[in-house]
């Protein structure tokens, strides 16, 4: 009894210290990141004030300094964006998926391995698809509210001349026309983020039920054991956990790569 109490208190105390250690990592991780990153954007920072002080009188006479700075801001906020979804999260993922699968291949078949890796696949393959759809429709939506408050503003601007030609309800229906065609767009963004979500479900849970299902099968034929069976269900949800975070890491690089 002794003995088992100690193994358990022993158990708990590795598991609490691994999930120490795991966050610990995780913050190192941010700090590394930043201490790597901030010089690179410091310095194309550096390079664009540069450039923009090098260039001919003409060009600063021509040129908006407001639109001209929001340009430069937005750059280096992308390449800090592009940085962080690659170095952070992709390339992560993808050695996970890789030393996940190779150790399918070893502990139990190489089945299994595919099996992992077309999950991913299919889940990553849906996903830049279905937020391509999404960011067509905010697109839209965005371009359907600018009309709207364009249509708002002429019609208070000219608020005397539609007065006095008692245009009052042409402008409102005109006004109404324009959220309409704003209230559309917003129920397609809505529909393809729903789209989005069950997608994404579907494949994961199709894709751990087809793995859970081979793994019992290996377990049932004498391959692995119990234990094993446990720890490849453990490193499949570690797997499929971050994936969670796919479709906004792909919006923040696609949105960054175009500031950048």
């Amino acid at each position: 009894g002794a003995h088992l109490g100690a193994a358990v208190a022993s158990l708990v105390l590795i598991h609490a210290s691994c999930k120490v250690a795991a966050q610990s990592l995780q913050s190192l991780n941010d700090i590394v990141f930043s201490t790597a990153v901030q010089p690179a954007v410091r310095r194309a920072g550096e390079d664009a004030m540069r450039g923009l002080l090098g260039q001919e009188l003409e060009f600063h006479l021509r040129s908006n300094v407001g639109a001209t700075t929001r340009v430069v801001d937005r750059g280096l906020r992308g390449i800090q964006a592009v940085l962080s979804r690659i170095l952070l999260h992709l390339v992560p993922q993808a050695l996970e998926l890789a030393l996940v699968a190779s150790l399918f291949a070893v502990s139990a078949s190489s089945s299994l391995a595919l099996l992992a890796v077309g999950t991913v696949l299919c889940y990553a393959s849906f996903t830049v698809w279905a937020v391509q759809v999404r960011l067509g429709h905010l697109e839209r939506m965005n371009v359907a509210d600018n009309r709207a408050m364009s249509r708002m503003l002429e019609g208070l601007l000219g608020v005397e001349t539609v007065a006095s030609y008692n245009r009052q309800e042409h402008e409102v229906a005109r006004y109404q026309e324009r959220l309409g065609d704003y209230q559309q767009s917003s129920l397609k963004s809505q529909e393809s983020l729903a789209l989005l979500n069950w997608g994404q479900n579907f494949i994961e849970s199709a894709g751990a039920g087809l793995m859970l299902f081979s793994t019992a099968s290996l377990l049932l034929t004498g391959q692995i054991t119990l234990g094993r069976l446990v720890a490849l269900n453990l490193l499949l949800a570690n797997l499929l956990q971050p994936l969670d975070h796919l479709g906004a890491n792909y919006m923040q690089l696609r949105g960054g790569l175009l500031d950048a």
